[in-house]
């Protein structure tokens, strides 16, 4: 059973509804002790039983740009989740929307651990920059020793240190934790990708240098096989455009299929890994990278889902209907290529609470080639408890 469910007032509603007028003193018996066991149950529900799981965001300027910075990541951050969006452009002025998708799971059968890393890329302007970062993280008494372990990303924040490039290739994966019992630690790497180049005219012929900083914002999982079960399933897009007709791509309605187990009764998802490929490095008008349960058949283990990847470049009406037309009437159309993937990981448990949110908001950035170091080019909010 997917979205806003609430194990708690599902049952105690149906512990009401036991209660009449004869056997009123028999059914108070039944409630209490059913009480009883449904508050032992939530009473072992600790804050390590609790997390915000990243999935994914949409990101649009009302004309294109180079990527100055962007991101969109969640923390459960001690109990008061966040959910934050990034943005900054290069040296035009421009609003961003976005939509910043997660799931804040709490569940007995499970339990969470989040954390950030730091990566700093330097290189030069068309060259490959990848590599690999090996997070060891101690386990408390409550993470060690369980039969399995994954991981998820649970966003990204990537920003300029010295001036706005275009993107060719980015790629973020986060591998399986293995366990080591005699340090009582967990290690897994997270693996990077990226290309950068600015070959239009805004950018200097001279200074060809790329320095970025980025954030790979992780989650880490345990659990006991009998309590869950995880399963993972690739998905790709790949398209062209050209100058003339507008991309109109919709999501991709997919299936996942997890555990044909009827103990699961619960589902929820996250990614493990996204790309991007283009044929060349291009300005950004539009990147979607985001995931949606639809529906989760407990009987079967199969999940429906939207999976919705894509990057635009531009759109009709960018130069006159934008937030700063005099700038925008700069910008052009260039026709390209895309192949896009993502790593979707399902989670299937038996007890708990899922409620799958959206953050919708709108920023906007000056331009000017500053540099997107503060919090204006942050939005960060609140994620409800319910």
């Amino acid at each position: 059973m997917q979205g806003v469910y609430n194990y708690r007032q599902t049952l105690f509603s149906a512990m009401i509804t036991r209660i009449d007028s004869k056997n009123r003193n028999r059914s108070f018996i039944v409630m209490l002790l059913l009480f009883t066991q449904l508050h032992h149950v939530f009473s072992q529900i600790q804050s390590y039983n609790r997390a915000v799981i990243w999935r994914g965001f949409d990101h649009k300027w009302t004309y294109n740009h180079r990527c100055n910075r962007i991101g969109d990541y969640v923390i459960y951050n001690n109990g008061k989740p966040v959910s934050t969006h990034v943005s900054a452009t290069g040296i035009g002025a421009d609003s961003t929307y976005f939509n910043s998708c997660y799931s804040y799971i709490s569940t007995p059968d499970i339990v969470f651990k989040e954390g950030k890393i730091r990566v700093t890329i330097l290189t030069k302007e068309k060259q490959l920059s990848d590599g690999s970062v090996r997070v060891t993280v101690n386990c408390e008494e409550w993470m060690k020793n369980k039969s399995n372990y994954f991981s998820l990303l649970n966003g990204f924040d990537l920003r300029s240190a010295r001036a706005a490039d275009k993107i060719q290739l980015l790629r973020l994966n986060i591998e399986e934790p293995s366990y080591d019992t005699s340090s009582n630690q967990l290690s897994f790497l997270i693996n990077f990708s990226m290309v950068l180049n600015c070959q239009s005219a805004e950018c200097s012929d001279v200074n060809q240098k790329v320095d970025y900083t980025l954030d790979v914002y992780y989650l880490i999982a345990g659990f006991n096989k009998t309590d869950a079960a995880v399963t993972q399933g690739l998905f790709t897009r790949g398209y062209s455009w050209d100058k003339k007709e507008e991309l109109n791509e919709q999501p991709d309605q997919k299936i996942l299929c997890g555990s044909a187990n009827s103990l699961f009764e619960e589902a929820a998802i996250g990614i493990k890994s996204f790309s991007v490929v283009l044929n060349e490095a291009h300005w950004i008008l539009e990147f979607h990278n985001h995931i949606d349960l639809l529906n989760y058949n407990t009987g079967s283990g199969y999940a429906d889902l939207s999976v919705d990847l894509l990057f635009k470049e531009w759109q009709e009406g960018m130069k006159k209907n934008s937030a700063s037309p005099k700038q925008s009437e700069f910008s052009a159309k260039r026709s390209g290529w895309a192949v896009m993937d993502m790593n979707v990981l399902m989670m299937q448990f038996q007890t708990g609470d899922i409620t799958n949110g959206i953050n919708k908001g709108a920023m906007f950035w000056k331009g000017k080639n500053k540099l997107p170091q503060g919090h204006d080019a942050e939005f960060a909010k609140p994620i409800p408890l319910f």
